[in-house]
């Protein structure tokens, strides 16, 4: 699958890994964030750790709301969204960030497509 295959290569990870440790300094600690859950997930279920030097250490960030959160509270926020949308059916901006929101739960493909998908209560 065309960007996706990218990331998953087993040779270019330990290259760009053999790289980190060409160029950091011995003597000298580096504290790299990440601030995706995701993100540390796939750190940890990859190896990733393993393959950087003893002075390369993750730190883990806050995360995104969309990863750290219960799925649950994702709902109530789309919830929410629909009954403000059906207060003030206009409101784009809600009707967007709904699509958005959708489309992180997995239900929609894109957002900014999915736009105009999300009815306008007023027109129908």
């Amino acid at each position: 699958m065309k960007y996706i295959d990218e990331f998953r290569s087993h040779d270019l990870a330990e290259k760009l890994a053999a790289a980190i440790t060409r160029e950091s300094a011995t003597g000298r600690d580096y504290h790299v964030m990440e601030f995706c859950g995701g993100h540390t997930h796939a750190i940890f279920r990859y190896g990733v750790q393993d393959m950087m030097p003893a002075n390369v250490h993750f730190v883990h960030g806050p995360g995104c709301p969309v990863c750290v959160l219960p799925v649950r509270r994702l709902d109530d926020a789309v919830e929410l969204a629909e009954g403000m949308l059906k207060q003030d059916p206009e409101n784009h901006e809600v009707r967007f960030l709904l699509a958005e929101s959708l489309q992180k739960l997995g239900q929609l493909d894109n957002a900014a497509q999915t736009f105009a998908a999300i009815p306008n209560q007023s027109s129908q």
